[in-house]
């Protein structure tokens, strides 16, 4: 039997997420493959914004932490 590395897997991914070429239900259908693989392991720690993981949380910290409605345009 193969095994698969996911983080890895988790990299793929997040960059075909990233692909504006991709349409949604084509990235709805990665979200659900990537979670039913990570909830196997139990290695599923829920899931970020990548927007917010790249850009958006610097920008918000050198906004001055905004509260909501204000933070999102940050996520």
């Amino acid at each position: 039997m193969a095994t698969i590395n996911l983080n890895n897997f988790r990299v793929f991914v997040n960059r075909l997420l990233a692909n504006p070429k991709i349409n949604q239900k084509e990235k709805e259908a990665y979200c659900y493959l990537l979670e039913h693989y990570l909830r196997e392991a139990k290695e599923y720690c829920g899931f970020k914004y990548l927007y917010w993981m790249d850009k958006g949380c610097k920008e918000w910290k050198a906004a001055g932490e905004p509260g909501f409605p204000e933070k999102s345009k940050y996520l």
